[in-house]
This record gives C-alpha cells, sequence and structure tokens, in this order.
C-alpha cells in the first residue's frame, strides 16, 4: 500500500502530498518520538490547529514562519501548516548562540516566529507583495554555522518532492517499514532523504536526538528501526555499538552520506551489517539535496565512488583553466550539476545566486572527475570547506571569531583525518602576549557553537605564508 510515483506528477505543495496520503494511511502510525505514537489522521487534525494558529496573526501567502525548536512534532506540525498557506518556513539551529540567533531573526525577518514553544508575531512591517525569488518557496535553509554571514538556501516545493520521489525510487520503503531520522530538521537532507520519503510510502516515522550513539544504537534493535539516513560518523559508531547484534539487527536498508568513506570502510560496515542494502550517496543542500548513489551490492568494484546520478541528474566537470567541460576517465575539476532539484537561490543574495546557479547549472565547489562508466568520484573541497559528523564546516567562521580575541594576532583552521568522526578540527593560533590554550577553548565555547569549537588548538610562532599564501605543509 503506497502512493505510485505517477501520482505525484500533479503534487506542487507539500502539504498537499501530506493530506494526501494522510486520508490514504489514516489511522497508522505516523510519527513515534519519546514513546508516544501518533497517527496520520491525529497529526492531520493537529496541523489544521496550527493553521488556525497562524490565521489568526494574519499569516498568509508567501509570509515566512522562522522555527527555533527541538521538539520535531511541534516543528513538522508548523511546517505543514504554514505551507497549507502556502507560506515559507525558515528552521533555524537551536544550537546557535542567542546573539546568533537574534541576528538570524534580524537578517530573515519573518512573519512569525516558533520558539520555547511559543507562537508569536516578529516583524510587522513586511511588503505585501511577494519577491520574485520567493515565489513557489517551500523551506529555507542554512548552510553556515553563524549567522553573521548567513548563507540562506531557499527551496521550491517542486524541487523537495522530485528529489523525495527519486531518492523513494530506489530505497522502495513501505507502510511496514520504521524509518528513523537522526539529522535535525534544519537540514535540508532530514526533509527530502527521510521524512517525504516516509510519507509517501506510509512508514513509521521516528525521531530521536542523536547525542547518545549508544543509546541511539538500542533503540534501532528496540524499536525494530528498517531504514537510516546518517552521515558516515554516526553509521560507524553505530556499527561499532552494533557488533555483537549483528545477526539480531533489524535493519533492512541503510543510507549514508555527507562524508567520504574509502572502500575498505565500506567493506567493513557490509560486514557488520550483511543483512541489510547499503546506499552511499552524495550531495549538497543547494541540489535539493541528493545527487547520486552508489548501490554498494550491485557494484562492489566500485566502492570508491558516490555512484551515479539519480533519473534526470546530469553531471559535468569544469576545468577552470580552460573553462571548459571535460570528457573522458580522470579528468579533474568542479562538479556541476543540472538537476530538477535545484534550489530557487540564496536568500538576500542575488551576486552569489547567479555566481553559483547564474546559468541553470549548480557549481557544487567539489573537485571529481567521471570514469568511463559514468561513476563520480569526489576528491575534496575546491574552497577548503571541512566535513565533519555530516556537518559542513567554513574554516573562516571559526578563524574570524578567535581573531576576534585579545592578544590573538593571526588564526588559520585545517583538518587532519579523524577514523571514527570524519575529520578533526585543527586550529593553529599566533599570539602577540602570552595567551594559554585552555583560555583560546573557553572563548571558542563561549562565542561558537558546539559543533564549530577546534578539536585541537595549537599557539605557534607565526603563521606560515609565502607570497600571501599559506603554506599548509608548513603547519
Amino acid at each position: 500500500m503506497r502512493i505510485k510515483n505517477e501520482d505525484y506528477m500533479d503534487i506542487t505543495n507539500i502539504y498537499n502530498l501530506f493530506e494526501k496520503c494522510s486520508r490514504l494511511y489514516m489511522d497508522k502510525i505516523m510519527v513515534y518520538e519519546s514513546n508516544n505514537q501518533y497517527s496520520y489522521s491525529y497529526i492531520r487534525n493537529r496541523v489544521y490547529y496550527r493553521r488556525r494558529e497562524l490565521e489568526n496573526y494574519g499569516f498568509k501567502k508567501g509570509d515566512i514562519l522562522l522555527v527555533c525548536s527541538q521538539d520535531h512534532i511541534s516543528i513538522l506540525e508548523l511546517m505543514l501548516a504554514c505551507w497549507s498557506l502556502q507560506g515559507i518556513v525558515a528552521i533555524v539551529n537551536y544550537e546557535l548562540k542567542r546573539l546568533d540567533k537574534e541576528l538570524m531573526k534580524e537578517y530573515i525577518n519573518p512573519k512569525m516566529i516558533y520558539e520555547d514553544k511559543e507562537l508569536q508575531t516578529y516583524s510587522v512591517t513586511l511588503a505585501d507583495t511577494i519577491t520574485p525569488d520567493l515565489c513557489n518557496a517551500a523551506y529555507i535553509s542554512f548552510s553556515t554555522g553563524t549567522s553573521n554571514k548567513p548563507k540562506g538556501i531557499v527551496h521550491s516545493h517542486r524541487g523537495l518532492i522530485l528529489n523525495a520521489k527519486k531518492i523513494n525510487a530506489y530505497l522502495k520503503l513501505s507502510h511496514n517499514d520504521k524509518c528513523l531520522n537522526l539529522k535535525p530538521l534544519h537540514h535540508v537532507a532530514s526533509l527530502s532523504s527521510l521524512i517525504l520519503p516516509s510519507i509517501m510510502a506510509g512508514s513509521e516515522l521516528h525521531f530521536k536526538r542523536n547525542d547518545d550513539l549508544l543509546s541511539t544504537t538500542t533503540y534501532v534493535y528496540e524499536k525494530k528501526i528498517t531504514f537510516i539516513d546518517v552521515s558516515a560518523t554516526v553509521l560507524k559508531y553505530i556499527s561499532y555499538f552494533s557488533e555483537r547484534q549483528v545477526l539480531d539487527c533489524p535493519l533492512r536498508i541503510i543510507s549514508v552520506n555527507g562524508e567520504h568513506l574509502s572502500a575498505e570502510e565500506i567493506t567493513n560496515i557490509k560486514e557488520k551489517f550483511p543483512n541489510a542494502l547499503i546506499y552511499y550517496a552524495y550531495g549538497m543542500s543547494e541540489a535539493g539535496p541528493r545527487i547520486t548513489y552508489l548501490d554498494t551490492d550491485l557494484y562492489p568494484n566500485k566502492l570508491e565512488s558516490v555512484g551515479k546520478p539519480l533519473e534526470e541528474i546530469e553531471l559535468s566537470i569544469l576545468n577552470h583553466d580552460e573553462h571548459n567541460q571535460l570528457e573522458g576517465e580522470r579528468k579533474i575539476g568542479e562538479i556541476v550539476i543540472n538537476t530538477p532539484s535545484l534550489m530557487i537561490g540564496y536568500y538576500k543574495n542575488n551576486l552569489l545566486t547567479n555566481k553559483i546557479i547564474g546559468d541553470g547549472l549548480l557549481k557544487t565547489g567539489d573537485l571529481g572527475y567521471l570514469d568511463k562508466e559514468g561513476f563520480l568520484y569526489v576528491l575534496g573541497r575546491v574552497d577548503g570547506q571541512i566535513s565533519r559528523g555530516g556537518v559542513a564546516i567554513y574554516p573562516y567562521e571559526i578563524e574570524d571569531m578567535i581573531k576576534m580575541m585579545p592578544r590573538v594576532t593571526d588564526c588559520v583552521v585545517t583538518e587532519s583525518k579523524d577514523t571514527m568522526n570524519g575529520n578533526r578540527v585543527i586550529a593553529f593560533v599566533s599570539v602577540s602576549d602570552h595567551v594559554e590554550v585552555k583560555d583560546i577553548y573557553n572563548f571558542c565555547n563561549s562565542n561558537l557553537p558546539l559543533y564549530l569549537v577546534p578539536q585541537s588548538i595549537f599557539i605557534v610562532d607565526e603563521i606560515p605564508m609565502k607570497n600571501g599564501k599559506l603554506l599548509r605543509t608548513k603547519l
């Protein structure tokens, strides 16, 4: 019992998709959290209630609802209620420092805010007309950690639905599956890679905070979870804690993404979960987000790659030196994407939008190549972005903050390989007077979200430079 792919063709709003599925699956359990379970019809009634709440505040088409909460059920209800009114949802990372949250509110300028379990009006100066860049917009996600340099990514209903449909085409979830969401809801991947596919299939959707991986592993076994979509780091820990229970593992499908996995690491994970189908995927928020996937059972000789693109997605490699697309094996360049799930653009940043997708193609900022069979290999970032635990970290965010500390003269943030967590974030700091490493840690903990605090900090006499360029090998 599931909606067929062709039945999505006329659905242009995520709320309409939910409405259709909720009437099909009715009394089946839709959401499970903290030992409470809610049916599709119950959640639909709650969405009606939330919609009336928003309407009472004058919320209308094109208005923005900012959500900053850890309450998964309330977030889900409010998103759907907002979309039923053709509004736009912006979800802000709950773990940001309070000052960062306030700056994000000013930047987004929403009509309504849901925070600390309270719905309230924020903006009274919104224009009556919808700006062109927000037409058909559904959701704004943010790819930077702090709000002093926010990068809001505007997604359309159509793009998110199409991406979820294509993901479900190979996952083949059913109403018998139990899907566990471990990603925060401010990540677009949680929406299009798990929540929407789960709703489409009438699956049971479980929410759990990912702050204790041992308890998460226990939860998978106790609740008989059959599908997870996780970062490579999370999967490594689950496989580690599952070592003695492998034969009894209920997982039927595992989707792993967000970080590089070597062929050896994938092979080890497959040995830990011999009864599960394991898909290794690649994507980025701007693409909706899923771009490619690899069936590790079907292509055991391609485990170093991230697979082939989803249906209707085209890949090419751009040579920055010659400004020409390259063909042939191991021709390395920037990965460029043509996808129907492409973002509308960056919120309030037409300059960046034109730079990244000005010609309708997404310049990913990732380096890679296509082999002669069309499998994609990702080699790293053009801009030095660091991936840790499935989270994209931009070194300049940490560097700029540390440089604000008294007596700090310079700072460079880099990475080193971490077997379990993907990468370690390392800060090299030069100072003009006596500063201890613990002082820098304390400063970071007070001014940065936890996931941006470096794992290692070293004080150096000077940052090695030559002709204005950093000599990373000297660090």
